[in-house]
């Protein structure tokens, strides 16, 4: 997604993974700005990896 903000250098908005009927990620939204630094943090299993795999896009996600 495009941001109106020249500093913006990703935006996620409301991203949403489904596995097996189970929604994995529920409407994670972020952004990430120029000379900022962004942690992913939290339990196994939470999540952390399939929301980098779906910004790459090495996942397909919900729509």
């Amino acid at each position: 997604m495009v941001s109106k903000n020249k500093g913006t250098l990703i935006s996620v908005r409301f991203l949403t993974k489904e596995l097996g009927g189970n929604k994995i990620l529920k409407g994670i939204t972020f952004n990430v700005v120029k000379n900022e630094i962004l942690a992913l943090v939290g339990p196994n299993g939470a999540g952390k990896t399939t929301t980098i795999r779906c910004l790459l896009s090495l996942t397909v996600t919900k729509t």
